[in-house]
């Protein structure tokens, strides 16, 4: 392990804030404003004290563009899925102030593919729970064809929901590891 100052002090701010995201959303569905957009201004502030005293940023020329960095690789791709109806914006926010908190565009985007993979295995523990893997691969398959077919697909809304502030939680703490602390993962 070979992290500096300010990744080991972000990791620490990034549990808190995803564990409190995570069991929000989880609780209600919800990922407070309060919480992202604070979130996302500490992690500015924090990269600018850590960039000006030294903590890191050597490689990367500033603590706050690193910051602004990687707020924008968590905000424009979930942006994206926002925009096609795909989840929340919470979930947007979630991610762009993990972006900014950590400082790293490399971490961002592994905590969108790591939280992605989470919310995917979540779907799945829920299809088989509520028992609906046949009816949700219909409604796939129904979607592709009216998809194909240029026609907007109406899509049901009684099918449960994958928090996917809690997938970001799972997902964030791997990235973080992985890239804040240097631990090496078995699949790197």
């Amino acid at each position: 392990m070979n992290a500096n100052v300010h990744e080991i002090v972000s990791f620490g701010i990034l549990i808190v804030v995803l564990a409190t995201a995570g069991v929000w959303d989880y609780r209600t569905d919800k990922i407070p404003n309060w919480l992202t957009l604070w979130s996302a201004a500490l992690g500015f502030v924090w990269a600018g004290i850590a960039g000006m005293a030294g903590f890191g940023f050597e490689s990367t020329g500033g603590g706050l563009s690193a910051s602004a960095i990687g707020m924008l690789a968590g905000f424009l791709p979930m942006a994206i899925v926002f925009f096609s109806g795909g989840m929340g914006g919470g979930d947007v926010k979630l991610c762009a102030a993990y972006g900014a908190l950590c400082a790293s565009w490399e971490c961002t985007l592994g905590c969108l593919v790591y939280s992605f993979v989470i919310a995917a295995l979540m779907g799945v523990i829920i299809m088989c729970r509520h028992k609906i893997i046949g009816r949700t691969l219909m409604r796939i398959l129904s979607t592709m064809m009216t998809l194909s077919a240029k026609v907007k697909p109406d899509m049901p809304t009684d099918s449960p929901r994958v928090p996917f502030g809690v997938a970001v939680c799972g997902g964030g703490l791997i990235a973080g590891v992985e890239f804040l602390l240097h631990v090496k993962m078995p699949w790197s």
